[in-house]
Parts: structure tokens; sequence; C-alpha cells
């Protein structure tokens, strides 16, 4: 017995071992796929008709269910018998899932920038052939995996903890039709199937954060990267073991001034691209951030008129105070990747400033159109670095962390509101 025991547990670890070492080799954003699959956002696999029919009937049973569910939630919070806690639970549950799908939606309208993104993040030819910046890339890339990894363990282990107990009867969340005339078989299918599409929503929550955390921090990498690239122009350009210095032959000195002009041309074209990315994002996420936003001076509004209404902390006060937790924290992380991109940004004009022109980079009357040609390249760059990345929330505000101080400031003005009103 001992044996047999000893060899299903060696099997089930080389299983581990090979199934984590295999998905070590993928690339971020791999799992992502099935994710995409599974919420109905996009189907990013090569197959047949037959499952994209497959597919396409699962995208429609999933609006389906969030439209019944909405419904009931709805009926329920208008119930007679119902408390005033019990209804502003259910109008809590209403945004939140109305939030969430919303983000859905704009994640499936905007799949093109998405793509646009990823292939930027996981297929930027910069610097590929240094191993520092490859180690810098892969180290990003792992931590990425794990996160990826925890967030769908955290979607499965949510909804195991939504099915196991007494959660889904505590805030209403059965099958809402009474189907006691039919079969046994087509109601064990109907309250199962019902209750298997809530997996959507527990992954979905945490796929909408993971999908702009993972593409703001592969962002960052590269951004570094530019910066490191920026603050290494001329040490770069000379050959090993050598110094710029005025008894150098001709020779040396052209071939140092092409190096120079060559390496800060490259410099320059990517960190044009990774202004025109910023855009790409922009475009994807701009809606999004203002949803965000949004929700978590919501859900405070909410949350606080709840607790001031009732003067209690009890489950339903508890389950909005954890979402509104779960946004600000969110919002929180966003604010500060983006004040992050702007920071490094602005590093660019600072190693280029501190830079040893005087030695490194002297003039010479036989190379007048290259000086002037480095020159400008590098003030134009400066320049656009010194400029605000411009990470919009909705085309209304910038995010950064003064945004968050300002959330911070208005739910606090939300608060007193609240309190003169119920005085």
């Amino acid at each position: 017995m001992d044996t047999c025991a000893h060899q299903v547990k060696n099997r089930l670890n080389r299983f581990v071992l090979r199934t984590a070492g295999w998905y070590q080799d993928q690339k971020p954003f791999w799992l992502m796929r099935y994710l995409f699959a599974i919420n109905g956002i996009s189907l990013e696999f090569k197959c047949g008709g037959f499952w994209r029919f497959i597919w396409t009937v699962h995208r429609m049973l999933l609006c389906l269910h969030v439209m019944i569910f909405l419904t009931d939630q709805f009926v329920t919070a208008c119930a007679e018998e119902r408390s005033f806690g019990r209804r502003l639970f259910n109008i809590h549950l209403i945004l939140v899932t109305v939030v969430v799908m919303l983000r859905h939606l704009c994640m499936t309208l905007k799949m093109t920038s998405m793509g646009t993104l990823k292939k930027y993040c996981l297929e930027n030819e910069f610097l590929r052939r240094d191993e520092k910046a490859m180690a810098m890339r892969e180290k990003m890339w792992n931590r990425l995996k794990r996160m990826e990894l925890g967030m769908v363990c955290q979607g499965s282990v949510q909804f195991l903890i939504f099915v196991l107990t007494d959660v889904q009867e505590a805030i209403s969340m059965q099958f809402p039709f009474d189907f006691s005339d039919t079969s046994v078989v087509l109601q064990f299918m109907c309250k199962n199937l019902y209750t298997m599409y809530y997996a959507c929503y527990c992954l979905a929550i945490s796929m909408n954060c993971y999908v702009l955390f993972a593409i703001m921090l592969c962002l960052i990498t590269e951004l570094m990267l530019v910066v490191d690239a920026f603050g290494s122009v001329f040490k770069d350009s000379l050959q090993p073991r050598q110094e710029y210095r005025f008894d150098m032959t001709k020779h040396d000195i052209l071939n140092f001034w092409n190096a120079l002009e060559e390496h800060i041309r490259k410099c320059c074209r990517q960190h044009v691209e990774f202004i025109a990315m910023i855009r790409v994002l922009n475009t994807f996420t701009k809606e999004t951030f203002l949803l965000v936003y949004g929700a978590a001076l919501g859900f405070t509004a909410i949350e606080i008129y709840q607790i001031l209404s009732t003067k209690q902390i009890g489950f339903y006060e508890f389950m909005i105070l954890q979402d509104t937790v779960v946004f600000y924290v969110e919002f929180f992380c966003f604010c500060w990747l983006a004040t992050k991109l702007n920071d490094l940004n602005n590093q660019i004009a600072n190693r280029i400033y501190e830079q040893e022109w005087h030695s490194e980079m002297q003039y010479s009357d036989d190379l007048p159109e290259q000086y002037r040609s480095v020159k400008q390249s590098l003030l134009i760059v400066m320049i656009n670095a010194q400029r605000s990345l411009g990470v919009s929330v909705g085309g209304v505000y910038e995010l950064s962390l003064e945004l968050m101080v300002e959330l911070l400031h208005n739910s606090y003005s939300t608060l007193m509101f609240l309190l003169e009103v119920t005085k």
C-alpha cells in the first residue's frame, strides 16, 4: 500500500514539474487566450467552423446569463419584503456587474489595439542582441507569468468558495426560474449550467485588472531600456578600451561620429515608437480607466450611505466594502504605473543632460554636419522627454498619483455631503 502511494506521489510530482516547466517556456499572455475565450471576448485559436459555432453559442449564453442575473437582482431589489440594506446590496451587485461587463465590452471592441500593444511588448527588436536587456525582459515576463497563474488560481478558488458554501444563497444568486414541472434532468442541467457561468464573473474581475497591469509593466520595461540606451550613447559608440581624444586619427573620429549618430538614431526611433504605443494605450484604456474611477467613487457613496443608514457593518456592508477597496487598490496601481512611466520618460532628458559633453562630444571642423545632426537629435529628444505622456482617463483626466489624491478628496466630500443629508 505504501509502495503504491509512493508511486502515485512520484508520478504526480513529475506531472506538476513537467507542466510547470512547459508553462515556464511560454510567453506572457499565453494563458490569457484561454481566458478570453472563456469570457467570450475573443477566440485567438485556429479552429474549424464547428468549434467557432460552439464558442458563439457560449458567448450568447453568457450574454443571456448576464441579462437574467441583472433582471433578477433588479426584481429582488424592488420586492416589498426586502430590507433597506438588502435592497442597497442588490443595487451594488447590479452596478458591479455592469462595470465588469462594460470593461469586457471595451476590451472586445479594442482587441486590435491590444494586439498591437502585445506585439510591441513581446516582439520589440530593440536591443534584442543585448544580454542585459533580454535578461531584464525575461525577468519581467517571468513575473507576469506568475501573476497570470496566480490570477487564475485566485478566480478558481473564489468560484469554488461560491459554489461549495452558502454564499450563493446568502446573496440571492440562485437559478431564478421554477422548473418544478419539468424533468429532474432538465432542472439539474439548467441550475448547474447557470451556476457554472458564474466562473466567468470570478475570472473577469481579475482578468480586467491583470491585462492592463501586465501591458503597463511591459511598457515600463521597454522604456527603462530606452533610458539606459540614451545614458550610454557615448560609451557604446566608442570601440572597446577607447577614449575620445584630440589626437585620435581622422578615421577613428569619423567612425566615432558615425557610430554615435547611428546609435542616437536608433534610440530616437525607439522613443518615438514608444510614444506611439502610449497613444495606442490611450485608445485601449481611456474608457476602462474612467469606469474604474467612477466605480470607486460610486461604491464609496453606496458603502457610506448604507453604513450610515443601518448603523452597523454586517455581511452585506462587508461585501460592498470589499468591492470598494478592490476598485481603490486597482485604481491606485494604475495611477502609480502611469506616474512611473512619466518619471522614466523625464529621466531620458536627465540622462542626456548629465553626459560629459565637454569631453565626449567635442566639435570638429572636419565634421560639422555630424556634430549639428547629433546635437539637434538630442535636443529634440530632450524636449519630447520633458512632456507628460498623457495617459488619459476617458479624455477627462490624466492618470497620475495626483488623480488618486483627487479621488480620495472627492470621496471625502461625498462623505461630508451624506453626513449632512442624513442628519
